[in-house]
């Protein structure tokens, strides 16, 4: 097992990283695979000629934490832009509020209550991010190969991202938005 940097968290490795490495290692699967799986040639002698050292070191230490993050920032960007391009008033003032409330129980949570908030966070985090990921590759993954080939493997993909993002609402419904609400009003009057 490898082990996490100090500098991350359960909750950054969870819902920033490890999304990342899904999606990067599904992309090498389908579209590079002589990456992942050595051949040999009839002698027994290995073919491949990237260093195993050398792709350990970019997909776990560049490229996954970098999509990951890249990932997440796309999904909590969008989810900002979405509310800053409502129509209506109300809408935006209610979100801007929620980001107001949001920041003081942050600020004034105990430790053991953020630990929970960063943990129900990065299970939503992971979640959406892979999903997102997911479909990108599905989308790439089809469009390359306009054909019935894989088609296991087009339909599977579609499906887990579609479970996940499911799953994501069920998530937000049963354990983010309870404990977030909680934690507001357990906060809101509180001074600061």
């Amino acid at each position: 097992m490898v082990d996490i940097p100090g500098f991350l968290n359960k909750a950054d490795f969870y819902g920033k990283v490890l999304p990342g490495y899904i999606v990067v290692l599904l992309y090498l699967f389908l579209f590079k695979p002589g990456l992942l799986i050595v051949a040999t040639d009839e002698a027994g002698n290995a073919t491949s000629t990237l260093s195993a050292d050398i792709f350990t070191a970019v997909v776990f230490l560049v490229a996954g934490p970098a999509v990951g993050f890249s990932l997440y920032l796309f999904h909590r960007y969008m989810y900002t832009i979405r509310f800053g391009l409502s129509g209506h008033q109300s809408t935006r003032d209610k979100r801007k509020n929620f980001v107001q409330d949001y920041a003081k129980v942050r600020i004034l949570c105990n430790d053991g209550e953020r630990l929970e908030l960063d943990n129900v966070e990065s299970e939503y985090d992971f979640s959406v991010s892979t999903a997102i990921g997911l479909l990108i590759i599905d989308a790439y993954y089809v469009l390359s190969n306009i054909n019935l080939e894989n088609l296991e493997i087009k339909i599977g993909i579609l499906i887990f991202a579609l479970f996940l993002l499911l799953g994501v609402r069920f998530h937000n419904l049963e354990s983010y938005s309870p404990l977030t609400n909680k934690l507001i009003q357990k906060y809101r009057n509180a001074p600061l």
